[in-house]
This record gives structure tokens, sequence and C-alpha cells, in this order.
């Protein structure tokens, strides 16, 4: 008795507990209210900093034309979310907060509130901690699809395109090939057809690789990687193949056009999925032989024809600018063309040759093309060859025509470095009457626009070109022919010396895009001037160069050599060892004839000191030398012809500074200065805040890009003269002020110390040409000029600045004292201002804004707390005469402005925005109106207009009585052009327009309105009468919420359907059935549920009356009365859904339910209607925060369901879930799935529900196209799958991931255990990662018995699991095993936990080499 009282006790006690702590908590709500406020107040101050950091690295990311991540994006989405939210509490607790006329608190609404405001300091919290981002950004590729600008389309180019176009959109062709002769324009077309697919919204992506003659795998692998921002981390050529395959397979439509392509392919190797069974991908060849077509299995070949002799002539007589008919010329014109054969390359080659020629030119040209006999060709190209051959020897200087040869020693399809080819120019002697590199530079581009003006040369991207495979063709032809000979193998992969006659003629060898393997001791090569070679670790001999004398040109990269091997090439001038082993360094001294040396790789630590010796050095590129750490002292002044001296952002930055130390070993910035041909500079520095006085650089610089303390230094030839200065005191910037002269983009960052301003008081020239000024973190500086100091300031300043971005500086304003000086800011195009919270106004005179004749965008955001006006008009007078003000400001942005009162204060007449296409205001809670007007009737132009969360904004555009009619048009005023208008929580609007004004907008396609409750009538009934009624055909896109009005006047006009719009969003607390009467949108293929927290069903009635044929994606959020989703009925009317996304339901219980199942099944039978399985094309499925679920898939409707499409399910914190599908049936037609992703499911117990029954028992072979399964914080299940699934099932997967799941015992688990002396090996041959952490009840991978091989495995983790007894080995053809061992006595298994054996101990492996050493090797048995 007594034993039971005293647990009694125990459990009163502790209930007591609970009780006293429930009652505190309660209680903290109404007694701790105000320090609740002010704790949220605080931390929603914090969540704004963290994302105003987050927002500014993604608009920096934006301006450097990268992609943000995904989860940076919706981060910042929930941040807003949750600031709106925590916007609308504060709104409700200034409405709420007492009762009685402010006598008696409200003590209900106090604990409702306090609780919110609790929520919302959590919710806070969680996101300032997630959004510490390590990056928000990646690169985009370049656009790999663009079609040619100056596209002449022709009957042949119109027919193929047609033909092409037909083909991709038929389901049953998946490889289309394009054949036609070389220089047909194959490749033009193709781009084209890309363009126009990616346009015409075919496919989601379009890629586009270059095959060539001796096809690359891994190239091509990194070419359709690259374009699909696929990072392949992989060396394995079979290995990448399969994650590029992965990518390939997904759901969106790719469109992958293969260029050049020569023999059969093998596309398994490279990683392209084809066939039936991936429509997704489909392909688009390019060959010049049918039988390519026929080995390939294209199921559609097109030929792609010549052109006709009437079609030729048009595009001749276009590129010879023959506009007018010439009769004297038309009989030759005839002949030249009609020699041409119809090929485009050749008709545009000559064409260009003979751009403003005499007729004697012409008829010589004739003559030769009748006359060209090419015996050594194919017939079929002698044509094309002979115009490729004459405009070769159109080519005025030799220059030109070496140069034109030189780009045949690329590998073929190659984007050739203008650099590259430069320094190969000066080592073998061209342009020997330019003064400096610099000089030769520019004649260099003279060169290559010449060969690009003959069309022998095409443009790749910025400071590179390409040469078409037919023009090298014939450019090797001709060297073969003439005094330059050359042998080319570049691009060929050999791995050995080719097989060649003749070296001893050879002026030039290339051997670039190699894996030379074996080099032969020495070649005799008497005339050879340039040799281009890569190796693949391969070691030189001593003796190699030696009958190489009259080398002048070695490009060398992956070769082992003793510098000392050089020491025959006395005549050598330009060298370039490119991640090469080295030894003998010191022997570089005996190159007495070197100008250039570019040294590049890990293996160069320390520069020799006998670099000093050659004297004729002027250009030295050190740029990626990682390891470098040391130029001795005193070397870098003896190079006294240098020119030019690259050093990267990851390389040397040991310089030392005069006056900071007494001995140096290293080489010092002084020595710079003692360079007086010095003109181009790149280089990194790390220095104190404070530099020395005698801290100083070369002045003479034409160009440079200098960073001191950013670390920020780009890796090719600087275009123009940069600045990078960080955390410097302000006193040291007087060591730049020379640079500051003339540099062209200037940024200073965490500038230490006072300073007022920029001119004067860190230059007084005026910094003129300066295209680009960033300030950031300057808390001292109140202006960019202060003219108050007539004598100090330059008459003229900023005069060609074009981007200004201020962040963080304590400006007051921009110019200071009155009048700007003449020529400022007159070319500025773009402003950016964010965190600068002194600024009263941003353009403070019309004087100021007169000057800004080419202002394009201008963007302030983000706590420019006191900025009250942007543009102030006070004393602008109106006059015909005068020059509209910003007429050429294209964009405007103004966000978190919370004493905005005015964007335009003043007269507005004089101002015009003729240009402006995008305005976005957020957040500008005292902005009262946008335009006036004048303004409003200026926009002719204005595309997009956002207005959110501006709590005083009565109207868009307000009318004042001067402007009565100004402009004419009576009392309508038409935005003609704008597409996108979105209005948000505008609590206190009245009206679009103020009086009796009225707006149209007869381009609008996307509405978004969320207006408030107490929205006017009359606003809503313009809205009705502009947009519900006469803009239903076009519009698109409707989001609406909050107002009743709206919502029940959009939800009116849903019945009689907005035939075109695709996507729908309604957001209205009151809102309880989506549809009671008839709703037919047969263009809708978006859907988006948001918080419709009265929502109880989709449908009440009969479920015909709701028609969403075309709907593809449905999205319900935060509806906390839905209990359920689809009956079976229901259901039939959701045919074409591929996307199913919930997400905060609460009282969600199922998602397919059977209320109707019944019926359904007695209306088939009943209408003898065909029987459909529901949610054929479903592809992907994401629950979030549905805490009542209990089951995906209720048993009683499994065999109604298809899901034969669904390739994606994910689940996220769903408290109730127990299991995710309860039929083995079902199991049965998942046969696409590829990921499974369950996340902080605390209650989920199984993945599949085992039926014991015969014919539903889990059977083998099932989930043959998993790839991914992901299972985090599900703390009851105890196995992932049943075992038999492994039998014949999984073979594709690639990823197993699972953590902090307290209860798993077994990945696959088995309840009938293998006999322990049975051997019994399972295969996962595509498994790549398997990652195990935080496991504690893990005993087994497998049954006991059971022995797993995973041939492919490369990543392995298993941290935190110390039951866990399977014993992981790796053999000799790189498969990893996992053995399951029997289980522990209860005394093993508390050992176990305190000493795990060697093989479970924790394990971090992310690569082969990683596996290998860690891992014990296998033991067969």
């Amino acid at each position: 008795m007594e034993f039971a009282w005293r647990i009694l006790s125990s459990i009163l006690s502790k209930i007591g507990e609970y009780l006293v702590d429930s009652i505190k908590h309660r209680a903290n709500y109404l007694l701790c209210f105000k320090n609740i406020v002010d704790d949220l107040k605080k931390e929603e101050g914090n969540l704004r900093s963290t994302r105003d950091d987050v927002q500014y690295e993604v608009e920096r990311a934006k301006r450097n034309t990268e992609e943000i991540e995904k989860r940076v994006e919706n981060w910042l989405t929930d941040v807003q979310n949750v600031l709106e939210e925590i916007q609308r509490l504060e709104d409700d607790m200034q409405v709420k907060k007492s009762f009685l006329c402010g006598w008696c608190p409200n003590w209900g609404w106090r604990y409702k509130l306090s609780k919110r405001a609790v929520e919302m300091m959590n919710e806070t919290v969680k996101l300032q901690d997630s959004g510490k981002f390590d990056r928000v950004s990646h690169f985009t590729t370049l656009p790999g699809v663009e079609g040619p600008k100056d596209f002449i389309s022709f009957k042949p180019t119109e027919y193929a395109f047609s033909q092409i176009i037909e083909a991709l959109k038929n389901d049953k062709i998946n490889m289309v090939g394009l054949y036609g002769k070389g220089g047909v324009g194959k490749t033009t077309l193709a781009k084209v057809v890309g363009k126009e697919a990616k346009q015409k919204k075919l496919f989601d992506e379009v890629v586009m690789v270059t095959v060539t003659q001796n096809p690359n795998v891994k190239n091509i692998q990194g070419q359709i990687a690259e374009s699909l921002n696929l990072k392949l981390n992989e060396e394995i050529v079979e290995r990448r193949a399969q994650r590029l395959c992965s990518r390939l397979k997904n759901k969106r439509k790719t469109l992958l056009i293969l260029d050049d392509v020569w023999e059969k392919l093998d596309l398994t190797i490279i990683g392209i999925p084809y066939g039936d069974d991936h429509k997704v991908c489909k392909l688009l060849l390019t060959t010049r032989q049918q039988h390519v077509c026929i080995r390939m299995g294209c199921q559609s070949r097109i030929q792609l024809d010549v052109l006709n002799e009437e079609e030729g002539l048009i595009l001749f007589r276009k590129h010879v600018c023959m506009y007018n008919d010439s009769p004297p010329l038309n009989d030759v014109v005839t002949e030249v063309v009609g020699e041409c054969r119809g090929l485009p390359i050749a008709i545009i080659t000559i064409g260009n040759a003979l751009r403003e020629k005499t007729i004697d030119d012409w008829k010589d040209v004739s003559k030769k093309l009748k006359m060209s006999k090419f015996t050594d060709i194919e017939a079929v190209d002698q044509n094309v060859y002979a115009c490729l051959k004459l405009s070769y020897d159109f080519l005025k200087a030799e220059e030109t025509k070496f140069f034109f040869l030189l780009c045949s020693l690329f590998p073929e399809d190659y984007e050739i470095d203008l650099e590259e080819l430069l320094e190969y120019g000066l080592g073998l002697g061209l342009y020997r009457d330019a003064n400096s590199i610099e000089e030769a530079r520019t004649q260099l581009r003279v060169t290559i626009n010449n060969l690009k003006a003959s069309c022998l040369l095409l443009d790749a991207k910025e400071g590179f070109v390409k040469m078409h495979d037919l023009v090298r063709d014939v450019a090797l032809w001709i060297t073969s022919k003439v005094g330059n000979v050359f042998m080319v193998k570049a691009g060929m992969r050999l791995k050995e010396w080719p097989k060649h006659q003749g070296l001893e003629q050879c002026t030039a060898i290339s051997l670039l895009g190699t894996r030379i393997e074996v080099l032969p001791d020495g070649l005799v090569c008497p005339k050879l001037k340039i040799l281009l070679l890569d190796g693949n670790n391969v070691e030189i001999s001593d003796e190699f160069f030696e009958e190489m004398k009259t080398l002048e040109v070695a490009s060398l990269s992956w070769i082992v050599l003793s510098v000392k091997s050089l020491q025959f090439l006395t005549n050598l001038v330009t060298l370039q060892l490119i991640n090469c082993r080295l030894s003998d360094i010191s022997s570089i001294k005996k190159l007495a004839k070197l100008v250039i040396l570019r040294l590049e790789g890990y293996g160069i630590v320390e520069l020799p000191e006998e670099l000093g010796e050659l004297s004729k050095l002027r250009m030295l590129d050190i740029r990626n030398c990682r390891k470098l750490k040391r130029i001795p002292a005193k070397v870098i002044p003896r190079l006294s012809r240098l020119e030019e001296l690259y050093i990267g952002k990851n390389s040397f930055k040991a310089w030392e500074v005069e006056g900071t130390s007494a001995e140096r070993s290293n080489a010092s910035l002084s020595e710079l200065y003692q360079l007086n041909h010095l003109t181009i500079l790149t280089f990194n520095i790390t220095v104190q805040p404070r530099l020395p006085k005698d801290f100083v650089l070369p002045t003479n610089l034409l160009r440079y890009e200098i960073s001191v303390n950013d670390g920020d230094v780009g890796a090719s030839y600087p275009k123009s003269r940069i600045l990078k200065i960080r955390g410097i005191e302000v006193t040291s910037l007087f060591a730049f002020k020379v640079l500051c002269k003339n540099v062209q983009y200037l940024k200073l960052m965490g500038i230490e110390g006072c300073c007022q301003n920029i001119i004067p008081n860190i230059d007084e020239t005026g910094l003129n040409e300066l295209k680009r000024l960033d300030l950031k973190n300057f808390d001292d500086l109140e202006c960019i000029i202060d003219t108050m100091k007539q004598q100090d300031v330059a008459s003229t300043a900023f005069s060609n600045l074009v981007d200004l971005s201020l962040d963080s500086v304590g400006l007051r304003e921009i110019c200071s004292g009155g009048r700007p000086p003449r020529g400022f800011l007159e070319n500025l195009e773009t402003l950016n201002i964010r965190s600068c919270g002194s600024m009263s106004c941003l353009f403070p005179s019309w004087m100021l804004i007169q000057s800004l004749r080419k202002l394009k965008k201008v963007t302030v955001n983000s706590t420019c707390g006191e900025l009250e006006d942007v543009f102030q008009l006070e004393g602008l007078c109106y006059a015909k005469e005068n020059p509209f003000l910003l007429s050429t400001l294209e964009s405007l942005h103004l966000d978190w402005l919370q004493n905005l009162r005015y964007i335009w204060k003043g007269p507005t007449q004089q101002v015009s925005l003729q240009s402006l296409t995008v305005v976005e205001v957020k957040w500008c809670n005292k902005l009262r109106y946008l335009f006036t007007l004048s303004l409003a009737r200026s926009l002719l132009q204005l595309e997009q207009l956002k207005v959110w969360r501006c709590g005083s904004l009565e109207h868009i555009v307000e009318i004042k009585e001067a402007e009565e009619n100004v402009g004419g048009g009576g009392n309508d005023i038409m935005f003609p052009k704008l597409r996108k208008l979105r209005l948000g929580e505008l609590k206190n609007c009245i009206n679009f327009c103020s009086q009796n004004y009225s707006s149209t907008w007869p381009a609008l396609q996307e509405l978004t309105l969320y207006l408030p409750l107490n929205s006017t009538t009359s606003f809503v009934a313009q809205l009705k009468a502009n947009v519900l009624q006469t803009s239903k055909e076009r519009l698109r896109v409707l989001e609406v919420g909050i107002s009743d009005q709206l919502c029940n006047t959009v939800l009116a006009q849903l019945i009689h359907g907005f035939r075109n719009l695709e996507k729908l969003k309604i957001r209205d607390p009151r809102v309880q059935v989506l549809s009671q009467l008839e709703i037919s949108l047969p263009s809708l293929k978006v859907l988006y549920l948001y918080q419709l927290q009265e929502l109880e069903c989709l449908c009440k009635g009969p479920t015909h009356l709701l028609s969403l044929p075309n709907l593809k994606r449905l999205e319900v959020f935060n509806c906390d009365r839905l209990r359920h989703m689809f009956s079976p009925s229901l259901a039939r009317n959701f045919m074409q859904l591929e996307e199913l996304i919930i997400s905060w339901c609460g009282e969600l219980e199922e998602i397919f339910n059977e209320d109707d199942a019944a019926e359904y099944n007695q209306t088939l039978l009943k209408d003898h209607l065909q029987w459909r399985l529901l949610f054929p094309n479903l592809s992907s499925i994401f629950i979030r925060r549905c805490d009542k679920l209990k089951s995906l898939f209720p048993v009683s409707i499994a065999h109604h369901l298809s899901l034969q499409n669904l390739t994606t399910l994910q689940l996220d914190t769903c408290h109730g879930l127990t299991h995710l599908v309860s039929s083995t049936t079902l199991v049965r037609n998942l046969l696409r799935l590829e990921s499974i992703d369950i996340k902080d499911c605390g209650e989920l117990e199984q993945i599949i529900v085992e039926d014991h029954t015969k014919e539903d028992h889990v059977q083998p072979g099932l989930f043959p196209n998993l790839s991914s399964i992901s299972v985090n914080g599900c703390g009851k299940l105890k196995t992932l799958f049943p075992f038999n699934i492994t039998q014949l099932g999984l073979q594709k997967l690639r990823t197993i991931s699972v953590e902090k799941s307290f209860q798993l015992e077994e990945l696959f688990g088995h309840k009938d255990e293998a006999d322990m002396t049975s051997h019994r090996e399972m295969v996962l041959p595509q498994l790549q990662q398997l990652s195990l952490e935080q496991l504690a009840s893990l005993v087994n991978f497998c049954p006991v018995g059971y022995h797993f091989i995973f041939p492919s495995l490369s990543w392995l983790v298993v941290i935190e699991c110390p039951k866990l007894t399977t014993r992981f080995s790796i053999d000799k053809n790189r498969s990893v095993h996992a053995e399951a061992k029997a289980p522990q006595t209860a005394k093993e298994d508390v050992d176990m936990e305190l000493s795990p054996p060697k093989t479970t101990r924790d394990i971090k492996c992310w690569d082969y080499d990683s596996l290998r050493k860690r891992l014990p090797p296998y033991i067969g048995i």
C-alpha cells in the first residue's frame, strides 16, 4: 500500500508540475506582454538586418549575372511572409489593445496577441539561423543557343526548319538528324531551331554542344553539364555519365543539339538518355553524312539543301553590299555565285572579299574559280575550297594571312583566346614595328576584325574567336601547300607521338588537347618555329629540344622537364609552362631572347633569382602559381624592359612594404615603381590599416587591376583601370592619389577615419575618367562632392561616371554646396543606394536632376530611414523649349523607406517618364501617391507596376488642381503597355486615380490584387470594369485576396470563365468552398489556394461544376480547416495534374479520400463509362506541416490511383503520419518514382505497410527507377524497406541518406532471418552515396547472412551509429562490400557502444581514394 501511495504521489507531483508550468506559461502571455512585444521588435530588427545582408549579396550576384540559389529565394520569401505577418500583428495590436476607451486591458486579445508574438519571435530566430548561407548564387551559363543576328531564311532552310519543328513536336520521335554538305548552314539552322524551341516553350531547356571529328567524351559531358548548371565532380567518365543521365531524365523537357557529328556516337557513355522511355530528352544532331543519321537511329532524317541560283544571288548581293542592279557586273556576279555551288559559307566569304572591289577584280576572281583544280581533295568540296582560298588570297597583309593560319593550330571548334594569339604572334616576330605590347595588341584587334569581316573567323565570347571547321580544313590545306608546313593533331586525344613524314620541313607542330604519354628522345626539326604540346605528366629528355634551334614559341602543358633541357632554344621568344613539374628552374637565365614568360600551376614555390637576368623580358604572367610564396628581392627591378606583369588572386601575395621591416627576403612594392616601362599590372596585396609614408605604386599604367585587402582580382587581361581598397585608414588613401586621376572603377570598403567627401578630400581632379564607383561601410562620408570650397574642387567632376553604388554610407547628400560642377553625373545610368540612414533627399535640386541626362535605373532600399523626397523639383518652371527631365529613366525601385513622403516634390510638368518601363514601390508607409497627372500621361512605355505595403497611399495617380486636363485625353488615363500590375495591402487606398479620373490598361496580362477589407466600392468597381470585364481574353495571371468585395467579384467572374487564364492565386480568409457554382478555366495550369482559413473542401455539390482540365500545378498553403482534398469523382477533373504541394494545413486528414468511392463506381457502371485511373500525370507530391495526416494513399481507393508518372515524393514535418503507402498494389504502379525525401515525421513507423495476403505481399523488382531516398528525424521508423525489394529492385538507386532516426535497426528488414551460415549477395550497382548519421539503434545494414555489394560507391559516411556491426570493406575492383554480422549479447552490446570495431567507427569518405585508405580489403568467402 505504501509502495502504491509513493507511486501515486509521484504521479500527482508530476501532474502538478506540468499544471504549474502550463499556468506560468500562459500567465507570461498576459503579464509579460510589453516585454514580449519589445523582444519581437528586437528580433524583427535583427531579421531585417540579416535579410538586408542576404539581399545585398543577392543584388551583387545578379549584377554579376549569377543565378540565385533556390533555397535563398525561398528563404527571402519566408522572411517577407514573416515580416508581413509581424506587421499585421502590430496593426492588430493598435486596433485591439484595449476596450472601455482604454481604461481596462482587453485580456483575451492580449493573450492571443502575445501568443502570436511569441510564435512570430520563434520564427524570426529560426530564419536568422537559417539565413547564414555559405553562398547565395552560382554562375549562370552564358546563353548556349542564340540565333544569328543576320539570319536570312530561304526555301531550303524554311523547309528544313518546319520539318525539324514538326518532328520535335511529335511524341513518337525522340531523335532528329539534320544532314547536308559542309558549309550549307546546318549549325546556323540548328541554333535557329534551338532559339525557336525555347521561345515557343516547346522545351524547358535547350543545350547545344559541338562533337567534332575527334569526339572527347569528357569535353562533351562538360559542355552539357555547364549548360545545365550541373557540377560534375567525378573524374571517371562512367560516373560522370550516370550523374548527367540522372539530370537529363528529370521532369524538365530538354532539347539536346549535338552539332558536327562525324560517326556513330555512343550516347550511353556520354550519359544521354534516349529512346521511348526517356521522352523528356530529345536530340537534334547535325552531320555531313546521311549514314550517320541512320546509324544513330534518327527517326526523322532531314536534308538541308544548297541554295538555288536566285537565292544565292540574294545572299551574295547582301554580303557584297550590292543593293542596286549593276548591268556591267550582272554576268560576272552570276558566274561567281554559280561557282559557289549554292553553299552559303562560300557565297558569304567571296561576297565579303569582293566588297568594294573593281570590276577587274571581280573578273579575275571568276577566272580563278573556273580554273581552280584541287585534285587532292574530295570533289564535293572542291568549289568551296576554291572560294575560301580566294578569300584568303584577297587578304592584303601577310601578317593577317599568317594569323589566319595560326588559328588552325587550335582544336576544331575551339574558342581561341586573343591574348594567346598575341603571345604566339609576338614570339614569331609579327608586328615588329609596334613600340609596345599594347600597340601590338591594338594591331592584332585590327587583324582579327579584318578576318571576321572576311567571314574567315567567327565571334565567340568577349576576347575570343572561333573558326568554322570547313574554314579550318582549308587553312590546314593551305599550310600543306605553301612555305609554312604545319603538323596539327590538336584535339585528337592522342596518347602516342604521331607518325608523320617530313618533320624536317615543319614550321609548326600543334598537339594541343592530346594526352601524350611517351615522347621521343629527340626530334630533328631544323625549321620549327612554334611547338604547342599537351602531355600527360610525360617526361621530356634533356636532348629533346637539341635539334630545334630555330624554335621561337613553346607552349608546354602537363610536362615533366628540367628547364636545363631548354638551353638549346637560344632563339626562344615566347615560353608558356602550364601545370608542368619543373626542375633546374634557375637555368631559365640561358633563354636570353625571352620576351614573354607565362608560368602556371602548383609546382612553383619561388621564382629563381636568375630570372632577373632575362633582360629582354617584356611580359611576365604568374597569375595561377597557387603555391608561389617568394619572389626574391631585387629580381623584379632587373627586368628593366618589363611592360606587363600579371599576378592574380591565387598567386603571390606576400609583398613587403617599405618601412615595415629592417630586412626583407621578398619583393617589395617599391620595386614595381622602378619599372619604367610597366604599363599593365594586376596584383593583390594584404596590408595593415595604416600604410607607411613611403608606400608607392607605379604611376604610368595604361591598365591595371589592383586589389588591397579585397582578394578579388580577375583572372583575365584587365580591360580597364580598376582599384579596390578595403579596411585601411583614410589617411593612407594618399598612396593611391596618382592612380585615382585616371581610375575607371573605384571600390572603397570599410575605410577607417574621418572623410567627409570624395571630392576634394580624396581627389581634387574630379575623377572624370571614373565609370563605376562602389562605396560600402563608409560611416563618416557625408557627400560625394562638396562644392563649398570652390578653390579645391575641379570645374568638371564625375563626368563619365556610369554606375554609382552606395551601401551603408553615412551620406547626407550626393552633392553639397549648391550648384554641381560642370558635367556632374551627366553620364550616370545606374544608381543603387542601400542603408544610407542620414539622407533626407536623394536629389535635392532640380539643377542636379537636370544633369542626369542618361539616368536609366534608380534603386533605393533598406533602412534609408531619413529619406523624405527622391526628386526635389521646387523652383522648376515649365517651358516648352526646355528639355524634359528624367526622360531616359527606365527603372525605379523604392523599398523600405519608412519616412518617404514624395517621389516627386514640386511641379512635374517639366518631367517626362517616357522611357520608364518598371516601377516598384514597397514598404513606404508615408507615401500618399506615386504619380501626378502629367507624369501618368507620359508613362507610355510602362510595362510593370508594383505597389506593396504602402500604408498611407491613397491613389496611384494624384490629380492636382493645377494639372487638370493636362495633355488632353479627358478623364481617362491610358497605360498602353502595362502588362503586369501588382497592388497589395494598401490599407488606405481610395482609388487608382483621384477625383473622377479613371485609368485603362489595354495590354494587361498579369494582375495581382491584395486589397484591404475596407476597399472602396469605387476602387473595386473600376477594377471590375477595367480588368474583369474588358481584359478577360488577355489576362494570363490573376492573384487576388483579402477584400470581400474583390474576392466575391472575382469568384463571380470565374463562373463565366477567363478563357486564357493560366495562373490563379486566391487568398481570402472567408472563402469556404472553391466551387459552389460552375467554374470553367480551360487554360489554367497553376492554382494557388493561400491562407483560405475557412476553406473546408474544394467543391461542394456536383463535382463537374469545377472544371480545370489542364491544371498542372496545385498548391495549397495555410488552409486550417481543410480536411481532405480529392474524392474519386472530383479527381476526374484533375487528370493533367503534375505537381501537388500542400503545406501548413493543420486539419488535413486525407489527400485522397473515399467519401464517394462507392458512388463513383456505381456511376461508372451505370453510365457504362470507361474506367480511368486517377492522377495518371502526377509527377511530384510535396506535403509539409500537415500534422493530422496519417496516410497518403488509403487502401480503399488504391485501385483507383495510377500514379504511373510520379517521380518525386517529399514529406516534411507531418507528425501524425504513420506510414506512406498502405497497399503494395499501389507500390507496383510507382514505376517511375525517382526520389523519396522524408523529414521530421516523428510517428512514421513504416514506409510500406507489408500485407500478408498472397497477392499483396511485397514482391521483388519494386521501385525500378528509384535513385534517391533520404530519411531524417523519423524516430519510430525501424526499417527502411522490406528486404524483398532489393531482389531485382532498386537497381538505379544512387543515394541513401538516413539521419536522426533513433529506433531504426536495419535499413532493409526481414522478419525471418537468413541462416547464419548462408551467403547471399545483393548488388546495388549504381549506389554512389551512402550516409548513415546519428542512428542510435542501427545494428545492421541488412539481415544477418546477407551481403551487399556496391560497385559504384564513392561516398560513405557513418557517424554516431554505436551499435552498427556491419563490416564495410573494399575489393580490388573498387567495389565496397557491406556484410551483416550476428546480433550481440547484452554484454557485447555495451562493449560495442564503448568501443566499436574499427570498420564501424565513424567513417568519412568522400571519394574513392579515401575509401581505399579507410576501409580494410575485402576477404572473399
